[in-house]
């Protein structure tokens, strides 16, 4: 591994799980194994996470990668609040490219993933492959396809894993390849396939907007009115937009009112239950352990113990 001398790119992969750590508690370390560049820190990283997190990421010098090899725990979603405000699920891989504040969450469980943090050049600022032009398909982000990317991933967590003759040479080949088919791949998306059968921008805050105001039990029609749209075009529309239904994204929406809700105040459960609209608090328990993994009395009181796991401000490297 290369040696450090300078100030400015001297951080260990010890130092990045800290500071990642302090955003995003990973709980019980397991394993971990990491190669270290000039311009990259890879990490295979294991643990096991016995509670709920949620925080800010934010670096104008760091580009982060996450490629899972086992399940996501349940709740792992996010947003970048310069895009949308609601969250949505992650995938296998999801990229945190900088200059570009997230915000995340996730359940209890194990996660083994690869974590790979990449120096930002000068020129990936505003203006760069990675700059504002980006925002419109940062939702793509939290689930990044592509088979190039992921064969890319693969190979560096081979490494990392199992270390060989120049390693951290091929880390810092693989790491540059890997920014430049990102780049051309977030670009190409913006270029052909935003605003193919998808929705505004505009019309996705209105429809998130009423469902907030509202109560879950708003309807496919009224929100086509809201749009102009047929429930047709509607449904649709947004599949192609966000990747999901508007069932689910109305799930999504009430669960993040009710984890407001259990955290904020000292409501009965069944009065929480009722406010959401479902018909008992027995079924609004089903329906939120199944969403973050824990029942509403567990999280409630996850939260009065551990009320500095949600963290508000933001990494900065």
């Amino acid at each position: 591994m290369t040696s450090q001398t300078s100030t400015e790119i001297a951080l260990t992969a010890e130092d990045f799980l800290s500071a990642a750590s302090d955003r995003f508690p990973v709980g019980q370390v397991l394993d971990v194994r990491s190669i270290r560049t000039e311009g990259a820190t890879a990490m295979m990283l294991d643990y096991d996470r016995d509670f709920p997190v949620s925080g800010v990421w934010f670096s104008r010098k760091i580009h982060f990668f996450d490629m899972s090899f086992s399940k996501r725990p349940p709740g792992a979603r996010g947003y970048f609040d310069e895009a949308f405000t609601d969250h949505r699920s992650l995938g296998k891989i999801f990229f945190l490219p900088a200059g570009h504040r997230y915000h995340g969450e996730g359940g209890q469980g194990r996660q083994q993933s690869l974590s790979l943090f990449l120096r930002a050049r000068p020129q990936d600022d505003e203006d760069g492959e990675f700059g504002s032009s980006i925002t419109p398909v940062l939702s793509k982000c939290l689930r990044l396809e592509g088979e190039t990317i992921r064969t890319l991933l693969t190979r560096i967590a081979q490494e990392v894993s199992t270390p060989g003759f120049a390693s951290d040479l091929l880390l810092e080949g693989l790491s540059l390849t890997l920014l430049g088919e990102t780049a051309r791949l977030l670009h190409g998306l913006q270029g052909t396939q935003l605003r193919k059968g998808g929705l505004s921008p505009a019309r996705l805050r209105m429809i998130e907007e009423r469902i907030r105001n509202g109560d879950r039990s708003t309807s496919i029609a009224e929100l086509a009115e809201l749009c102009h749209l047929s429930p047709r075009q509607l449904i649709r529309a947004f599949r192609a937009e966000t990747g999901e239904t508007i069932g689910v994204f109305v799930q999504r929406l009430t669960m993040d009112r009710a984890k407001t809700l259990l955290s904020a105040s000292d409501k009965p459960i069944g009065v929480i239950a009722a406010e959401l609209g479902f018909a008992s608090a027995a079924a609004f328990s089903t329906a939120f352990q199944r969403s973050s993994g824990q029942y509403p009395r567990d999280y409630r009181s996850m939260r009065q113990m551990q009320g500095g796991v949600e963290v508000k401000t933001g990494i900065v490297i």
